[in-house]
């Protein structure tokens, strides 16, 4: 067994500190339909978005598969986070 969390497990984590508490709790629904989302599209296509309008620091984030633990910035605002 692997201490590593899991895809749900991470984007869950990084969707509840980086998206807008205003736009992810809007309908009873909206979280869990977003995880979900965002869980598929690392599934699929490895990286995830939140966009600008969404993120709390007003900043497009994407989470992408890489070195676990690696933060970084880009001169655009953008933040990648990996796992």
């Amino acid at each position: 067994m692997s201490n590593h969390p899991t895809i749900t497990e991470t984007v869950t984590q990084w969707i509840d500190n980086n998206y807008r508490p205003e736009r992810l709790n809007r309908d009873e629904g909206t979280r869990n339909r977003i995880i979900a989302d965002r869980v598929t599209d690392m599934e699929s296509y490895g990286e995830a978005w939140i966009s600008r309008h969404d993120s709390r620091n007003g900043q497009a984030t994407v989470l992408r598969r890489g070195k676990l633990g690696e933060v970084t910035s880009s001169s655009n605002g953008r933040t990648t986070l990996y796992y």
